[in-house]
C-alpha cells in the first residue's frame, strides 16, 4: 500500500509513461479517489489532471484493511492506470511548462486564474492570459483545458526540444506538487 513517498513513485510512473504500457497499483483509498476525480470536485486536483492526461485511471475495487498485516487504519484500492493511450495533444506543450502552469494554477484552487497564475503572468516568455480563462478557477478545468491553457501562455512545444524525462516527480522541476492525500 503506497504511504510515504507513494505519490512520488506514482508521479515517476507519469514521468515513465512511455516506457510503462500499464501500471497496476495498491494504494490508499483517498489517492485512487483523487487520480479518478472529476473537475469540480474536492478530491481533484493535480494529481487527476495528471494522470488522466498521462493515461486511463481506473479505480478497480476497494481493498479492506483487513486483508493486510499489520492492519493499516486506512481502506485501500487496486489502480489501473494505462499509459498507452495518453491524451492525444499531450506532446503539443513542454511537460515542463504544463506542470508549471498545473502547479501554480493548484496552488490557489479556490481563486481565479487571473489571479492564482498572477505570478507565472509575469515571466518575460509568458503571454498574457486570454480573457476566456481569467474568470475559471482550475478546479473547474478538465485536464485536456490544461494543455490548452499551456498553449495559451507558452505556445506548442518546439519539436526539436529534447524529450521531458523527469517531469513530475519531486526535484524534476517546480519543488513542491500537491501533497497526497490533501
Amino acid at each position: 500500500v503506497m504511504r510515504h513517498g507513494g505519490p512520488q513513485v506514482l508521479f515517476s510512473l507519469a514521468d515513465a509513461h512511455e516506457s510503462v504500457s500499464v501500471a497496476v497499483v495498491t494504494m490508499q483509498l483517498e489517492v485512487a479517489e483523487r487520480l479518478c476525480a472529476q473537475p469540480r470536485s474536492k478530491q481533484y486536483g493535480i494529481p487527476s489532471v495528471v494522470f488522466q492526461l498521462y493515461g486511463h485511471v481506473t479505480a478497480n475495487f476497494k481493498i479492506p484493511p483487513t486483508v493486510f498485516y499489520p492492519v493499516p487504519k486506512v481502506d485501500s484500492a487496486l489502480v489501473t492506470i494505462d499509459f498507452s493511450c495518453p491524451h492525444r495533444d499531450l506532446h503539443s506543450v513542454s511537460g515542463a511548462k504544463l506542470r508549471r502552469v498545473v502547479s501554480t494554477a493548484f496552488r490557489q484552487r479556490r481563486k481565479m486564474l487571473r489571479q492564482s497564475l498572477k505570478e507565472l503572468l509575469q515571466e518575460p516568455e509568458v503571454r498574457s492570459l486570454p480573457e476566456h480563462w481569467a474568470c475559471l478557477r482550475p478546479e473547474q478545468l478538465r485536464p485536456e483545458q490544461f494543455l490548452q491553457l499551456t498553449r495559451d501562455l507558452y505556445g506548442l512545444a518546439d519539436p526539436a526540444a529534447p524529450s521531458d524525462s523527469a517531469v513530475w516527480r519531486r526535484g524534476g522541476g517546480v519543488a513542491a506538487l500537491e501533497t497526497l492525500p490533501p
